[in-house]
């Protein structure tokens, strides 16, 4: 209860943030895009790309906390209790560079640390999980105002995290597939606030004669930055949904592989030395595979741009 109550206070605090500041012309209407901190989000979505020769580096935790977890008992999502307990943390590191100024390519390296504690014994898992690069092409840069912008991305994901040949006694680090992600993002700006959209498609390979299901999705990223004495601040609110389709194993269903959800999120952002820019959000799942208020994240993010 303790820990609601304070998510509650930061989610109305910035809720009330985003509204006041919404209302003050603080924003430039246009400017270098590499240097407009509001383009940045932890969700990695990049609207506009970096000049040439820029590099952008990113340090990056996402720490899931689980109010419900699915249960292969009852085929239902529970309510975890005292004799069952989930700590999931993940970092990664995350580079992109400007071959052009209209094409980036990026790498991001994931380490994970799972541990699941349950009446049957501890289960637990550390270390690599699966790596990923890509492009990202801004296909049409910001126009003459600085208002809209429009790229397209694709990321191709290895499975480099362990996933077979496990001890009872482990958790998978991995999905055991490649993965084929292709978006479209979008930027949209105000004299006062910004929009970020985006969807994407990824499509996974089998192993080991199993389909391991696609996924689709959508975000919205709503941004307020504004300055202070203090320094440069700004506030956030975020919509994310996502469908992934059931795996298939030789062409039967395998159960409990759907995932469906839509998760509201607030955060926010502070740049405290020049270039370096420490973020925060906390995504909220309020609907999950038939279940309300299944869990939330606290996602921490340092971004240096050179």
């Amino acid at each position: 209860m303790k820990v609601k109550k304070i998510l509650s206070g930061i989610v109305t605090g910035l809720l009330i943030s985003i509204v006041l500041q919404a209302q003050q012309d603080t924003v430039p209407r246009a400017g270098k895009p590499a240097n407009n901190p509001y383009l940045i989000n932890l969700y990695h979505l990049e609207p506009v790309s970096l000049p040439k020769k820029s590099i952008l580096v990113q340090f990056f935790m996402d720490s899931p906390h689980y109010y419900k977890w699915y249960s292969p008992k009852t085929d239902k999502p529970e309510k975890l209790s005292d004799k069952m307990v989930v700590n999931e943390i993940n970092f990664h590191g995350r580079g992109y560079y400007g071959l052009t100024d209209k094409l980036d390519v990026f790498l991001d390296l994931p380490l994970r640390d799972l541990h699941f504690y349950s009446p049957m014994g501890l289960r637990s898992g550390i270390g690599l999980g699966d790596i990923a690069s890509g492009i990202n092409w801004n296909f049409r840069p910001l126009d003459r105002d600085g208002r809209n912008s429009l790229s397209a991305g694709l990321t191709l994901g290895f499975p480099t995290g362990k996933y077979k040949n496990l001890d009872p006694d482990q958790m998978a680090l991995g999905e055991g597939s490649f993965r084929f992600n292709g978006n479209f993002t979008g930027l949209h700006r105000w004299d006062r606030y910004s929009l970020i959209y985006s969807a994407y498609y990824e499509y996974r390979t089998n192993h080991s004669g199993m389909h391991i299901g696609d996924k689709a999705g959508a975000y919205g990223v709503f941004q307020v930055p504004f300055t202070t004495p203090l320094g440069n601040f700004g506030v956030e609110g975020s919509l994310y949904t996502y469908w992934k389709f059931k795996n298939t194993d030789q062409g039967n269903t395998v159960p409990n592989t759907e995932d469906y959800a839509v998760d509201l999120g607030v955060g926010g952002w502070y740049n405290f030395i020049d270039r370096f820019y420490l973020r925060f959000h906390i995504p909220f799942a309020v609907f999950r595979n038939n279940a309300w208020f299944t869990q939330y994240r606290v996602m921490i993010q340092l971004d240096y741009l050179f």
